[in-house]
């Protein structure tokens, strides 16, 4: 599939045509985390499409992603406890309030909910050890997991920069495709 993108790519009729990118997340049937990228562009009357690859988010990390979810929403779905965080936050002098509410439709807002729950830990730890959750304070407390919660922010991060960065009327679907394929690269970096 990569080579016939770069195919294509050398055409004029791809490099100066008005197109559309999107990257996405989804999950498949065996709920396993996709990382999609599509391209759109107008090729004479009509829309086509190119598919990107898909990257897997592993298992482990898929848990680690969950696991923010499930704790964002104890707190941010119930108005009580999220003024008593609040309340404790500030009492802690944090650099940040509140958390940021996941929602399913807007992927991006997960790599800044993975970056709000890094920062505020040591206020969430305090928080679910008020609350008796203690199975939220066994991941604050694993090294393992904070460092995969790091990780994860870091790579969603990363994913909202790309995303951004290939938006906007001065893009071109060259300058797209560049982005991606650097962006490939520092995935095989980071595996390593």
């Amino acid at each position: 599939m990569s080579s016939d993108i770069d195919k294509n790519l050398c055409s004029n009729k791809l490099k100066y045509s008005p197109f559309a990118s999107q990257v996405n997340e989804s999950t498949d049937i065996i709920n396993k985390a996709q990382l999609l990228a599509f391209i759109r562009f107008i090729d004479e009357e009509h829309i086509r499409g190119l598919d990107g690859k898909k990257e897997t988010l592993r298992e482990e990390l898929k848990e680690v992603l969950n696991k923010v979810v499930q704790m964002v929403n104890f707190i941010e779905t119930r108005p009580v406890k999220s003024r008593i965080f609040e309340q404790l936050c500030t009492d802690m002098d944090s650099q940040h309030k509140r958390l940021l509410l996941h929602t399913e439709v807007r992927w991006m807002s997960r790599g800044k909910i993975l970056t709000r729950v890094h920062e505020l830990r040591h206020e969430l730890l305090v928080f679910f050890e008020e609350m008796k959750q203690s199975n939220f304070c066994d991941l604050f407390r694993s090294e393992v997991w904070i460092s995969r919660l790091q990780f994860l922010a870091d790579i969603f991060q990363q994913l909202n920069i790309l995303n951004t960065s290939m938006q906007g009327k001065k893009e071109n679907i060259v300058m797209s495709t560049d982005k991606m394929k650097a962006f490939e690269r520092k995935i095989k970096i980071w595996k390593r």
